[in-house]
């Protein structure tokens, strides 16, 4: 059983659900089990979902709410038409977290690396949060790099 988190983040994320895009990774696996034991709805999303699987089973066999869903994240029209889906799944989107793979390159000292492969992570980075914020979930909150803020009157 998923033991919830002392506190006040209980409260605030009991009966929430958080879409989380790139759910596979080390990072995204564990803030997926945290928003899971604060009683929140996880919706684990990645343009592959079978990678999703071990968090999903994790987080089931502690007794938390997961489900996963297909989500291209850098493709405009694929985005789109997966956010429909998953809109159509959650109902609602509370906290939204993006730690998708960009392909970006690491390890070049800046100084050896080409300003297309420099710019390539910021350009990708920008469009997925673009195509988030702009896309047909229905955003309650909207998260950036893990910070959470209340957007009144706005999707």
């Amino acid at each position: 059983m998923l033991q919830p988190m002392n506190g006040r983040l209980d409260v605030l994320l009991e009966d929430k659900n958080a879409a989380i895009n790139g759910g596979r990774g080390a990072i995204s696996g564990a803030v997926a089990r945290a928003i899971a034991r604060s009683r929140a709805k996880v919706f684990l999303a990645s343009r592959t979902v079978a990678p999703l699987d071990a968090v999903t089973e994790e987080i089931s066999a502690a007794g938390g709410g997961v489900e996963t869903a297909r989500v291209v994240a850098l493709d405009e029209q694929d985005f789109e038409k997966d956010a429909d889906a998953l809109a159509e799944k959650a109902g609602s989107i509370n906290i939204s977290f993006n730690t998708i793979e960009m392909g970006d390159v690491q390890g070049t000292p800046l100084a050896e690396m080409s300003l297309q492969d420099f710019t390539f992570l910021v350009m990708s980075w920008t469009r997925t949060q673009f195509l988030i914020w702009t896309s047909s979930l229905p955003l309650d909150t909207i998260g950036v790099g893990g910070h959470s803020e209340e957007i009144e009157g706005q999707r």
